[in-house]
């Protein structure tokens, strides 16, 4: 599928210009995603939208968001969670794209999420995110350098630190 990256950046520099709007968590938006590289969820038609739940308010300027897709996903299904009809169309979270927003990219709210709903998506978020086995394993894996990043530039490659 092509891409059509220089349309979607003259769309975004007129998205940069409007103002924030007001929102809060649990509201469901459309979002304007854009055009995005691999397997980043895209926005669809001229405004590269399509719904979101803010799952976190930053602050008036950003939120993370869970993109709402019209497809259950066969690969994660354990991540990809039914929220009923969205804007007449059944809608299903996709944790897995999971996202950080500017606000200016929210273009219309559409609704509130059911609270037992949205409770769902945060704490899928949430173990998608920070697996327990993640939780329980050491921060700095054994054989990794310590110290911080100028001691480990001036004494080992890059190549090793990562």
């Amino acid at each position: 599928m092509d891409k059509n990256f220089d349309c979607w950046n003259e769309t975004k520099k007129k998205v940069d210009l409007v103002p924030p709007p007001y929102f809060k968590e649990r509201d469901i938006w459309w979002c304007i995603f854009g055009v995005n590289v691999g397997v980043e969820i895209d926005g669809k038609g001229d405004f590269y939208t399509r719904p979101a739940v803010i799952i976190r308010k930053i602050n008036n300027h950003g939120c993370y968001v869970v993109p709402l897709t019209t497809q259950s996903s066969k690969h994660t299904p354990e991540f990809s969670l039914s929220v009923g009809i969205v804007d007449e169309k059944p809608a299903y979270a996709n944790i897995t794209q999971v996202k950080a927003i500017s606000s200016k990219r929210l273009e219309q709210r559409i609704g509130t999420l059911k609270s037992d709903i949205f409770n769902l998506i945060k704490k899928s978020a949430r173990d998608f995110i920070f697996p327990a086995d993640l939780l329980n394993s050491p921060l700095i894996p054994e054989g990794q350098p310590e110290g911080d990043i100028k001691s480990i530039a001036k004494n080992d490659s890059m190549d090793n630190f990562f």
